[in-house]
């Protein structure tokens, strides 16, 4: 669980109130897009990110 902590902190470092891609995450984070849209996933089913139309999330909270 460790490992799925430090991925969310780091991705929440990265997304804001604007649309931020997962392109642009994996650019930023040097994870590889799997782990990437994994951790988005769970930060959705707690309601601290929210996919937006298209390729990108954006903070809710």
């Amino acid at each position: 669980m460790k490992n799925v902590d430090k991925t969310d902190a780091m991705l929440l470092k990265y997304l804001s109130y604007n649309v931020v891609t997962v392109d642009k995450l994996v650019e930023k984070t040097n994870l590889s897009p799997q782990i990437i849209i994994q951790a988005l996933l769970l930060l959705e089913l707690e309601n601290k990110v929210a996919k937006i139309a298209g390729p990108g999330y954006v903070l809710t909270k």
